[in-house]
């Protein structure tokens, strides 16, 4: 029974110590360090619990499948609520989305998370927008109408500076996006904030796991 606790006990170090220095490396930008905190916690508990010869098979699943998802939810994934109705139809208010939110590409049409600036004082910084301009996409401005590859969008003209910021030679800079929300008339994005830098995407839609609930009324949107 010694030997069997020992080697426990050793193969659960050599665990802990793997997805410690893996968590080091792909630290994901949502959460990470929260669920770090939670992976320890959970880790140093089952030590502790082998040491006190707890013996307690279902516990100690329990507790290690825990501190594995405390991994992914710190590294790669996260789950997220969407508020708000500018996603409609694609989500609805208090939506739970899974998102992958370690190095990925980002593709036109992609659903991400985006962080907006201060300034804008908005409730949630986490805002969740469609991708429809990526880097070398050919801009044409004409009054207050911005023309992506010929696909024509309006824009506020107080935003036009940090339209701007992200476009080079008549085309979107590298490492940054125009994003847009689904429900076009109840959604802030970059008509109004400008081009979104690629450090301020920080995950990508995988799965919508709730859907979240249609609103009573009717809502407009643009498809």
């Amino acid at each position: 029974m010694y030997k069997k606790r020992k080697a426990f006990l050793i193969a659960f170090l050599i665990y802990y110590f793997l997805f410690f220095s893996l968590i080091s490396i792909f630290s994901g930008k949502i959460n990470s360090i929260l669920m770090f905190l939670i992976f320890n916690f959970i880790s140093i508990l089952i030590i502790i619990l082998i040491i006190l010869k707890i013996n307690n098979f279902k516990l100690y699943i329990f507790l290690f499948f825990t501190s594995f998802l405390s991994f992914l939810f710190s590294t790669f994934l996260i789950i997220m609520i969407s508020f708000g109705d500018s996603m409609i139809p694609t989500h609805y208010d208090k939506s739970i989305l899974l998102l992958y939110q370690n190095k990925f590409d980002i593709k036109r049409y992609d659903v991400v998370a985006v962080e907006f600036p201060e300034k804008w004082g908005t409730k949630y910084r986490i805002n969740f927008k469609r991708i429809v301009g990526i880097p070398g996409d050919e801009i044409i401005i004409k009054e207050n109408y911005l023309y992506i590859n010929e696909n024509k969008i309006w824009y506020w003209d107080q935003a036009l500076a940090d339209i701007l910021v992200g476009i080079e030679d008549g085309k979107i800079k590298e490492d940054y996006y125009f994003v847009l929300g689904d429900n076009y008339h109840m959604s802030l994005d970059s008509r109004y904030v400008g081009m979104i830098h690629r450090s301020k995407i920080h995950g990508k839609l995988m799965l919508i796991i709730y859907k979240g609930k249609m609103p009573k009324e009717d809502m407009v949107y643009s498809k």
